[in-house]
C-alpha cells in the first residue's frame, strides 16, 4: 500500500450524540481515523504516506486546545467547538504519527481541503444558512475534484516524498494555529486514543 488517506467526517451535529461513551464528531472524525490508519500501518510500503484531512476549523476549537472533558458532557455541548476540536485532533494526530515515523522513509501530513460541495452542510438547520450554503456551493465552494487535489498531491506527488508533519492547503505548506503545533498535546492525544482503541482489539 503506497498511501492511506483518512477522509471521513461529520460536521456541526445540531445536538449531542454519543457512541461508546464518546461525542460523535470526535469519535468519527478523529478516533475512527486513528483506529483505521493504525490498522493499516504494517501494510504501508517503506516510503508510504499517510494523509489526514483536517480543516481550517482546527483554529476554532475550545480555548486552550483539546478538552477531553468535553467529549462526554452533553450539557456543555457546543457543536462548532466540538467540530473544531476534532479537526485539531486530526492535525495533531498526523504530526505525532510523523514523529513516530522518524528513522523511516514514511511520512504523515494533514491537509485542509477547502470548502467543498459535499453533504457536510446537511446539518445546517437555519433555513437562511441552508439557502446561503446552496448558493455558495456554485459560487465559491470547490468542486469535488478541486477539493481532492491537495490530498492527492500529498499522497502521490514526488515533491512530497520527504515532507512530513506539515499542514497543507491548496497544495502548499501553510502555518497552522499554535495549538496545532503543540507536541505535548499530540502525545497526550495519542495516549488517549490508544486507550480508547484498546477495546476494539
Amino acid at each position: 500500500m503506497s498511501a492511506v488517506i483518512a477522509n471521513a467526517g461529520v460536521m456541526g451535529l445540531p445536538t449531542y450524540e454519543e457512541k461508546y461513551g464518546m461525542e460523535a464528531q470526535f469519535l468519527t472524525n478523529h478516533l475512527g481515523h486513528f483506529i483505521f490508519v493504525n490498522s493499516l500501518i504494517d501494510h504501508l510500503v517503506p516510503d508510504g504516506r499517510v494523509v489526514v484531512l483536517s480543516s481550517s476549523a482546527h483554529r476554532r476549537t475550545y480555548t486552550g486546545g483539546l478538552d477531553f472533558s468535553a467529549l462526554n458532557h452533553k450539557e456543555d455541548y457546543q457543536k462548532w467547538r466540538s467540530y473544531g476540536q476534532s479537526k485539531l485532533a486530526n492535525l495533531l494526530f498526523a504530526r505525532e504519527l510523523n514523529h513516530q515515523f522518524a528513522g523511516t522513509s514514511r511520512t504523515a501530513n494533514a491537509i485542509h481541503p477547502g470548502v467543498i460541495r459535499t453533504e457536510l452542510v446537511r446539518h445546517f438547520i437555519n433555513p437562511v444558512i441552508q439557502i446561503g450554503a446552496k448558493v455558495g456551493e456554485w459560487l465559491v465552494f470547490k468542486s469535488l475534484a478541486q477539493g481532492a487535489a491537495t490530498q492527492c498531491y500529498a499522497a502521490v506527488h514526488p515533491d512530497m516524498a520527504e515532507v512530513g508533519g506539515e499542514y497543507l492547503y491548496d497544495s502548499n505548506i501553510q502555518t497552522s494555529s499554535v495549538l496545532g503545533q503543540d507536541r505535548t498535546a499530540g502525545e497526550q492525544l495519542w495516549e488517549f486514543s490508544e486507550k480508547f482503541s484498546d477495546r476494539f482489539r
